[in-house]
């Protein structure tokens, strides 16, 4: 099958060519891409129908900026308006982008969040009629795989009893995602890609939502959850439209902790992997504390005698609410933007690009595309109607399956398997595990006491024993973040360390903000890291973003640092965060590694490095060895 694919450049700064190429087509499902780095905002529009539609649409805009008359953008997506009113870049005026809601302010909501009925903060999910909780089966958190149940609330907190919706919109639990492994609600921690994906060891995370007004739970699978030798079934059998599923109490069918036996032969190395020791653990067929997945179907079926095991009551504490963003809802109007965007329009084979500088850093540009994005992940077919100035662009989008992370995009369909996860970047480490070596020593990157069981616990130099230890291998995940453990690899204060928190407002801060990027140089042996906020804990957080955010600052991972590092304590950060009875923090907080010690790990200024009284050049000199 061939398609017609359009492809734009930039002649000059009123001129647009546009040339048609014959090429396969790819698979039939739209893809979008909002990237912020810096000042700098990039959106990628995949049209691989050929119809031509998307790259109208842009051009309009790159019409609109470059126009020598004041023109005003009304951009309606579905029934939420968005309004931009923008005059003449060149006039050095400023510019007002307005949200449609009402009130709130869209700086102070994660980027990525996407709305799921759930309350803001943390919340206990109980099963209506009786007093029987979602919990986290015998309270183990520390394992991968463990399967979700329902239980009585003891007078206790019961942190494995609290759920809380994180930055990306995924349900979460003491910090890690909730997946489906057949029909049973396990915990999931992060892992690194396989091919071919997705696959039942490494997907897209389950889209879990709630309804208030029927007091359902439903489930929207990105891959087939089904575990066996045929994975997978046909489309049919499990993915919307076809099939609608729903959170139950009490399911008519026994459900069971899985082996990692049974999904072992998509997963990398079973030797790195900390699997559940529950394994094999069942409930029976309506079993009181049985919780799991069922079909809609079977719910609706004249025989259906217990109609209420498929709701569900909320409770959240009054003093969680006031700590956290409101329900992650785009909402809000954003400030005046004193700049002179610019606006560049580019199309590699079917992705087409825009670049739109935004110099000032406000995030007004953004918050507009947000509502882009909340579009996109809704769950319902929707039309968009675009209207640039007078000239309006119609694009009508059935929404697929697709993988909201960040960057934002759309695997295709599950059917078809493709090599990594869309918008994975190995940032030039290598596929699957491997170790961190200090060059010209035995001393590999560790996590500090092997205790991974904490947030907050941090990384340090330590001696091989010659086996595979987990706490001594790391990966890349599939949103392209480093990892070790099933856990994001974060800095605090230039001191890396572990992150498996919620989101807070106001969004980002040190408590909760997007990780930092890591990325090796096999050229010159060097990992630097980008920041997306400042790492930095002290009362008059955040510092100008020139001495903390790259263009300003580049900085490197190193050995031996000449300062000292420590592991902070929650108090440290606690402002930041929700209510501290609900977070495991470290143990270790407060010990210390001293200045040039010989197993410290820390975060550099590049500028240290290249300073004429630099004696050590090789301690930010990394050798990657891949298990």
């Amino acid at each position: 099958m061939k398609t017609m694919t359009q492809k734009a450049s930039i002649m000059d700064e009123d001129s647009v060519s546009v040339t048609e190429d014959s090429e396969t087509c790819a698979p039939d499902s739209p893809a979008l891409q909002v990237e912020n780095s810096g000042s700098s905002i990039n959106i990628s529009v995949n049209d691989p129908s050929g119809s031509g539609q998307a790259l109208d649409a842009l051009k309009d805009i790159h019409s609109f900026l470059v126009s020598n008359t004041e023109r005003n953008i009304s951009v309606s997506f579905s029934s939420t308006p968005s309004c931009m009113i923008a005059p003449n870049p060149r006039w050095q005026m400023p510019s007002q982008t307005t949200l449609s809601s009402t009130s709130g302010d869209a700086s102070s909501i994660p980027p990525h969040s996407k709305t799921t009925g759930f309350p803001s903060g943390y919340f206990r999910i109980r099963a209506a009629g009786t007093n029987h909780y979602w919990g986290v089966h015998c309270g183990d958190v520390h394992e991968d795989g463990n399967g979700l149940q329902l239980w009585n609330l003891s007078g206790k907190s019961q942190a494995e009893k609290f759920f809380f919706v994180n930055a990306k919109g995924g349900l979460c639990t003491r910090g890690l995602p909730i997946d489906v492994m057949g029909s049973t609600l396990v915990i999931s921690r992060l892992r690194p890609p396989t091919t071919p994906w997705p696959n039942p060891w490494s997907h897209p995370l389950p889209t879990f939502t709630y309804s208030p007004s029927d007091k359902r739970i439903s489930v929207k699978f990105c891959v087939d959850p089904e575990i066996h030798d045929q994975w997978p079934r046909p489309e049919s059998a499990w993915k919307e439209p076809y099939k609608t599923f729903l959170v139950s109490a009490r399911p008519l069918s026994s459900v069971k902790i899985y082996p990692f036996s049974d999904i072992a032969r998509w997963a990398p190395n079973e030797k790195l992997v900390t699997w559940t020791r529950h394994a094999g653990h069942s409930w029976a067929a309506k079993e009181w504390n049985c919780l799991g997945i069922v079909d809609e179907k079977e719910v609706l079926s004249p025989a259906e005698t217990d109609a209420m095991r498929v709701r569900w009551e909320i409770e959240q504490k009054q003093e969680f609410e006031d700590t956290m963003p409101e329900d992650f809802i785009i909402e809000g109007s954003g400030d005046c933007l004193p700049v002179s965007p610019t606006v560049q329009v580019a199309n590699s084979g079917s992705s087409i690009k825009i670049s739109i500088d935004d110099p000032s850093g406000s995030g007004n540009a953004l918050a507009t595309l947000k509502d882009i994005q909340q579009f996109l992940a809704s769950n319902i077919e929707r039309n968009v109607s675009v209207f640039f100035s007078s000239t309006p662009a119609n694009i009508s989008t059935k929404n697929p399956d697709w993988l909201m992370s960040s960057p934002i995009g759309f695997p295709p369909a599950s059917s078809d398997m493709i090599s990594t996860p869309p918008g994975y970047k190995s940032s030039g480490f290598p596929a699957g595990y491997f170790r961190i070596r200090a060059a010209g020593t035995n001393f590999y990157w560790s996590v500090h006491c092997g205790d991974i069981h904490e947030d907050g616990n941090a990384l340090h130099l330590w001696n091989w024993h010659g086996r595979d230890e987990p706490e001594q291998t790391f990966f890349v995940n599939t949103k392209g973040e480093l990892s070790t453990r099933g856990l994001g690899i974060d800095v605090m204060a230039l001191q890396t360390h572990f992150n498996g928190s919620n989101s807070s407002s106001p969004w980002p801060n040190p408590w909760s903000h997007s990780l930092p990027t890591f990325a090796y140089s096999p050229s010159d042996k060097t990992i630097s890291v980008k920041f997306h906020a400042d790492p930095m804990i002290s009362n008059k957080w955040p510092r100008p973003e020139s001495e903390w955010k790259a263009p300003y600052k580049t900085f490197f991972v190193s050995a031996r640092p000449p300062s000292v590092t420590k592991i902070y304590s929650f108090n440290d950060i606690s402002r930041w965060a929700p209510d501290g009875k609900f977070i495991s923090w470290t143990h270790h907080a407060g010990d210390t590694w001293g200045a040039n010690q010989w197993n410290g790990l820390g975060v550099v200024d590049e500028k240290d490095v290249l300073s004429s009284a630099e004696t050590d050049f090789m301690r930010i000199r990394w050798e990657l060895e891949q298990v």
